[in-house]
């Protein structure tokens, strides 16, 4: 017996422009948590839930999704996950963090809740764009 194309709970990754098959690697679902962990909502930590909308580069729109706490009168700092995690990685020190400043944390593409047509190209000059698309 062959075993299933992708694990239970995941999801293939968007074919790439001019691809006929997904990427080999099955995203999981952004609700996915560890084992023995308790899931909680992004509302538990975050003021604030947005997708921004971008052009994606081979046409078509990315939507990012942002989350937002914090002071609107102090500084803002702008919160990167790195690979394989999300914005919900910074959940905890967000509730410290927000005291004093307004917090923005995204999930890349690729991760958490952020859903774009090339979620394959992870690319540091594609991540860098992104991020500057998203903060404009």
């Amino acid at each position: 017996r062959r075993p299933a194309p992708f694990p239970p709970g995941a999801r293939p990754v968007r074919p790439l422009p001019g691809a006929d098959s997904p990427a080999l690697l099955p995203r999981p679902q952004a609700s996915a948590t560890a084992p023995g962990l308790a899931q909680s909502t992004w509302e538990a930590y975050y003021d604030e839930c947005h997708t921004v909308r971008v052009p994606a580069p081979c046409g078509g729109e990315d939507a990012f999704r942002v989350y937002v706490a914090g002071d609107a009168e102090g500084p803002v700092l702008v919160l990167l996950h790195g690979g394989g995690l999300s914005a919900m990685s910074y959940a905890l020190a967000t509730q410290s963090l927000k005291r004093k400043a307004t917090v923005l944390a995204l999930d890349f593409r690729g991760h958490g809740a952020t859903e774009t047509i090339d979620e394959a190209d992870l690319s540091k000059d594609r991540l860098v764009a992104d991020v500057a698309a998203v903060l404009r």
